[in-house]
């Protein structure tokens, strides 16, 4: 990945741990809860290409937070987030976590722990799905808007600090994902999903002589869906997304100055699983978090890199509520490359468990509360 930080379309679509989503008892006041958040995962990359390494991820991620309602708008959560991964000795990432949410109508104002990763609603050769097990936690600012027919996620999230004289430079990566509907009605959908991250590495603070670096991707897309009556296909549906990297860099040290892309979907669906087919041709693409597959680079540390790439790619989903806030996952992607006849694939299990539990209600005057 480029500028050291690790974002296909959307291959998989988890249950959200997001506060927010869990309206149950969004209008409480002076309650206190209990959130956890439990993802098991198994994810299997056998790749054969100059570009990716293959390799499997085993392990867990646990999310315990006490969440505090203060009003039926501003709630504050804390805890930590830990990751381990099997076979390891130790936790990879052991972090306290924090936010303040403010939610009015369909405008939501996060400060401290982001609704990431997958959640941007962000196409997999800019943001890579995967993430989901191994970065799932961002901080920084974000602000949501979620209408019925509108989707705006901007965030800014602050992945490295500084101060004076620190021997590293400060990181961050910032976004923007919208996605309004033209039409949005009992058979059709029509959207046009755009999205931008911007990628920083720098600072004025810091001791080291290194230049400053940012780093854009960008997509703008176009999607069709139609809803059908059938028990084994409920959805069709149809998109296209065009892609681009640019290097805006003061000194620019990226292999290309810029480049494109473009990906396009064909997806079957019934319930939440899908079976989607895609095509992608791309042209000097470099992504900053995206799927390593779509770039011209070699993450490989080799120096290889292949100007055009061109894939045929096949995504299979499929989950299950198996219980109350419990969640079965399986999922398989392969990749052929059209132009070296490399065929990749992947294949993943997870099993995921969300629970809240009301532990008190404070006494309080409600009064003025909004």
């Amino acid at each position: 990945m480029l500028l050291g930080v690790t974002v296909e379309l959307q291959a998989f679509t988890f249950p959200s741990h997001h506060p927010l989503l869990n309206n149950n008892y969004a209008k409480d006041s002076n309650a206190l809860y209990l959130n956890f958040y439990n993802t098991n995962f198994l994810w299997n990359n056998e790749f054969f290409n100059d570009i990716v390494n293959g390799y499997t991820l085993i392990g867990y991620f646990l999310t315990p937070e006490f969440q505090y309602h203060i009003t039926p708008s501003i709630k504050i959560q804390g805890g930590v987030h830990l990751l381990k991964y099997t076979g390891a000795e130790d936790f990879s990432t052991i972090s306290p976590t924090y936010a303040a949410i403010f939610t009015k109508d369909d405008y939501t104002l996060i400060m401290g722990k982001l609704w990431g990763t997958i959640n941007h609603r962000v196409p997999e050769p800019l943001l890579f799905s995967e993430r989901f097990f191994t970065n799932n936690l961002e901080n920084g600012v974000q602000f949501i808007v979620d209408k019925d027919r509108f989707f705006f996620d901007t965030w800014l999230d602050w992945q490295s600090f500084i101060f004076p004289q620190d021997n590293k430079q400060e990181q961050l990566a910032a976004g923007i994902s919208t996605h309004p509907w033209l039409i949005k009605s009992q058979k059709w959908e029509i959207s046009t999903p755009a999205s931008l991250i911007v990628g920083h590495r720098g600072g004025q603070i810091d001791t080291l002589d290194i230049p400053m670096r940012t780093l854009l991707n960008s997509s703008l897309g176009g999607k069709v869906l139609y809803k059908l009556p059938y028990k084994f296909l409920d959805r069709v549906s149809f998109e296209t997304h065009l892609v681009g990297f640019k290097d805006n860099s003061p000194t620019m040290k990226s292999l290309y100055s810029s480049g494109q892309g473009s990906l396009s979907q064909l997806t079957f669906g019934l319930q939440g699983n899908y079976f989607q087919i895609g095509y992608w041709h791309s042209n000097q693409f470099l992504s900053l978090m995206g799927h390593p597959i779509f770039q011209s680079y070699s993450e490989k540390g080799t120096g290889y890199h292949q100007r055009i790439r061109e894939l045929l790619t096949f995504h299979l989903f499929y989950s299950k509520d198996i219980y109350k806030g419990i969640y079965l996952g399986l999922m398989g992607d392969t990749y052929v490359d059209l132009i070296n006849g490399n065929v990749d694939y992947s294949m993943g299990l997870t099993l995921i468990i969300k629970h809240n539990f009301f532990l008190k209600r404070f006494k309080g005057n409600e009064k003025g509360q909004g």
